[in-house]
């Protein structure tokens, strides 16, 4: 049995990768930071492989038609979800640019989740993550596409992000928090991968790739002006901010007083957890 080791899922690295004819029979991926969300190796079964082939020939989308390959993923921080999202990024540094996957054999067959597996993880990559996680559910729940399904998952995830990164914050080595963040971030990915996502995402992609900043701290960053534009130019996605709010326990009188104490809640807690404005 052959063993191959990947570092970061860059386009140049991948296609490197493509050129090989070996077909494997399980993938394990430990995803192991924010940049791992690319979900690199499933990507090397399904798109990269055979890049310069399906480039030629659109009819070969698969690179083994005949071989199964068993997709087994451990996440080893509570923030990109990859483990059960049909969701890839790959990173291109020297032209600036992340390019987006999206298909159902990126899904893994298998997700491990191991709480004692993010316990080393640093503070600032556990707090830039877990507001990844915020982001998810959020924009989940205010999707266009949202639904029964992706709501419940949702809003779980939002009400166990709140609670409980705060408490990893106090103390990074509280394993009951982050099992809890850890839940609540395989339910944000499983509701996103529902619903979709919306203009956070769209942009932090877009500015991770161009300025190399973690993706979740991005998504941190834009989140509150976000909410405020959605708020006032789409119709649907009021209602749907004010029972972010009540899920967090914010109400303050108004609907407008509500929404702006959301936004402000949200900047807040950027500033405790060392998240710059700009």
């Amino acid at each position: 049995m052959d063993f191959h080791a990947f570092g970061w899922p860059t386009a140049r690295s991948l296609q490197r990768v493509g050129y090989s004819t070996h077909a494997p029979k399980v993938i394990t991926r430990l995803v192991a930071s924010e940049a791992f969300s690319a979900l690199f190796s499933l990507t090397l079964y399904f798109f990269v492989s055979h890049l310069t082939q399906q480039q030629h020939n659109p009819a070969c989308a698969q690179p083994f038609p005949d071989h199964t390959i068993v997709l087994i993923a451990i996440p080893t921080t509570s923030g990109s979800c990859s483990e059960v999202t049909s969701y890839a990024i790959i990173s291109d540094p020297q032209n600036g640019r992340k390019y987006p996957l999206i298909a159902e054999e990126l899904v893994p067959d298998y997700a491990i989740l191991d709480p004692h597996l993010v316990l080393s993880v640093p503070l600032q990559v556990a707090v830039d993550t877990g507001m990844d996680v915020l982001t998810h559910a959020i924009e989940a729940l205010v999707s266009s596409g949202a639904n029964d399904f992706s709501d419940a998952l949702a809003e779980k995830a939002i009400a166990l992000t709140w609670q409980y990164l705060h408490d990893i914050f106090q103390d990074e080595k509280d394993i009951q928090a982050r099992a809890h963040m850890h839940n609540a971030s395989c339910m944000a990915g499983m509701a996103f991968n529902s619903a979709g996502l919306g203009l956070v995402h769209g942009m932090a992609h877009a500015i991770g790739g161009m300025l190399y900043i973690p993706h979740g701290k991005i998504n941190a960053m834009l989140l509150s002006l976000v909410i405020d534009w959605n708020a006032r130019h789409a119709p649907h996605a009021l209602p749907r901010y004010l029972k972010c709010a009540a899920i967090m326990g914010i109400q303050t009188g108004t609907q407008k007083h509500t929404l702006n104490a959301l936004i402000n809640r949200i900047r807040k807690i950027n500033q405790r957890f060392g998240i710059p404005v700009t």
